[in-house]
């Protein structure tokens, strides 16, 4: 259905062991993707840390998304940043990383609050902290099936006024409307010119 309407589609991109879920992506430019996840059908309960992560997403809508760090290597000073300007703690720092299908490894650090305190059900993004992925050139939008482009994220909340300082923090560039219920989407320019809306 995504690779429909983007008119590109997605790839497999690999297996999270610790949340049982696997992936597909697609780029959004060449700092930006798209990550499409699912539950993993060969997900061993032992090896997963709950089942916590995928309750919060467990159905098939866009549900958040990331900012990077400014800075490779800073996400601790980051954290204490958004402590201090805006009251706003993005969470404790989580090490991932994962497997790619030609065998490379793509490693990263993550800060959110996922397992049942994801701020602003979704609309105030996680962080990352990507290592050498983009000078290794295993980013995501740099393997992942090219020819879109993020255009604009827009977001919807109940409560937009409690989450507009965060959110102005982390990313200036959406704004959230107000809204009887929670929403994402994306404005994304397909290969052939013509735009969409993913939500």
């Amino acid at each position: 259905m995504v690779g429909k309407l983007l008119g590109v589609e997605p790839k497999v991109g690999g297996r999270h062991k610790r949340w049982g879920t696997w992936n597909a992506v697609v780029s959004l430019g060449p700092t930006v993707y798209l990550e499409l996840l699912a539950p993993d059908p060969t997900s061993k309960p032992e090896e997963r840390e709950g089942d916590s992560f995928w309750e919060d997403f467990g159905t098939e809508r866009l549900g958040t998304f990331a900012i990077r760090t400014p800075k490779t290597g800073e996400l601790g000073k980051f954290r204490e940043e958004m402590k201090k300007s805006v009251s706003h703690d993005i969470g404790d720092p989580l090490k991932g990383s994962r497997k790619m299908p030609d065998g490379r490894e793509l490693t990263w650090t993550i800060c959110s609050g996922f397992g049942k305190q994801i701020v602003g059900d979704g609309v105030v993004p996680f962080v990352l902290d990507w290592h050498d992925s983009f000078e290794k050139k295993v980013h995501p939008a740099q393997t992942s099936p090219q020819g879109c482009t993020l255009l604009s994220l827009k977001a919807t909340h109940p409560k937009p006024e409690e989450l507009a300082t965060i959110v102005d923090a982390l990313c200036p560039s959406m704004k959230v409307s107000k809204a009887e219920t929670v929403s994402l989407s994306a404005t994304i320019r397909r290969a052939d010119g013509t735009e969409v809306v993913l939500k």
